[in-house]
């Protein structure tokens, strides 16, 4: 009696029946724990592989909701490798694709951890984004407000007292802008001598900076939750932030006169250069790998 169907037999020796059953049971379907122990290599998700579970779409992937509990693994092998898996419909770590975030290397260990959105570097992520694409758009704003003034003022001259509003003329009066303005009634308000123009122009760069880097922050979050505000490359949000700032918190916070008050030539400028901090903003968050 052979072990197995092969004629002549591997295993010339003598076998039981029981010895031919665990023998062709080994060889033809190999051990269960040593093929898993290898997919888990080969996915390179380590302990993590074995900690997710998820439930299957008709479709064969996973609800990529589920992803959001999904724990950090480390792997010491070549690392997470998601797409590796994520390929084979009925690997069990299909849907982390859209959920992963980056993969940091632990220098110490040589071990590779994948960021996940619930882990403390995935939730960082996006504020980072916002914290760069808010800087960057606050760079475009301030160093194209004095050109498109120029256009404007050519277009639509304004008489010699609508240049002396708030925030009509930042290439001659950049004190008069709203940020200075607000400085300037905060020293006076805590008692505080009188701030030169100097002064109150450079607290006006700190301010716009910051104020940039806030809204962009609350944009990337913003966006990211809800993607119809992304709509005309960010123009739109622009617009918004716009319509929120100067047509409602500066006039009601009695600092600057509404845009129908002001001269045409000032909401032209100040409203297409608002355009061009929503649109800097969304390009921003683009080119940083957000999703469009």
């Amino acid at each position: 009696m052979h072990c197995c169907r092969r004629d002549p037999c591997p295993f010339p020796h003598a076998a039981t029946p029981a010895r031919t059953q665990a023998l062709v049971a080994v060889m033809s379907k190999g051990s269960p724990r040593r093929d898993g122990a290898r997919r888990r290599r080969q996915d390179g998700l380590g302990v993590a592989h074995r900690r997710f579970r998820s439930p299957r779409l008709p479709s064969g992937r996973e609800a990529p909701e589920n992803v959001a509990n999904f724990s950090v693994g480390t792997s010491k092998s070549r690392g997470p490798t998601a797409t590796d898996s994520a390929d084979r419909p009925d690997s069990p770590s299909s849907g982390l694709q859209a959920a992963v975030i980056g993969v940091k290397r632990n220098h110490k260990d040589g071990r590779h951890r994948v960021l996940q959105p619930g882990s403390p570097a995935g939730r960082h992520a996006p504020r980072a984004a916002g914290v760069l694409s808010g800087l960057a758009a606050s760079w475009v704003k301030a160093f194209s407000e004095p050109r498109l003034q120029a256009v404007a003022e050519s277009i639509l001259p304004p008489s010699p007292a609508q240049k002396l509003d708030v925030g009509a003329d930042p290439s001659g009066h950049p004190q008069n802008m709203p940020p200075a303005v607000i400085v300037g009634r905060i020293a006076s308000a805590f008692g505080h001598r009188r701030l030169t123009d100097g002064q109150r122009v450079s607290a006006q760069r700190v301010i716009h900076y910051a104020v940039g880097t806030g809204l962009g922050v609350a944009y990337n979050c913003v966006a990211t939750r809800w993607p119809a505000v992304t709509r005309a490359t960010g123009s739109l949000a622009g617009l918004a932030i716009y319509a929120g700032t100067h047509g409602l918190a500066l006039p009601a916070l009695g600092i600057q006169r509404p845009p129908w008050r002001l001269a045409r030539a000032a909401v032209a400028w100040e409203a297409t250069s608002h355009l061009l901090f929503g649109a800097t903003l969304e390009t921003a968050r683009r080119l940083l790998g957000a999703p469009r």
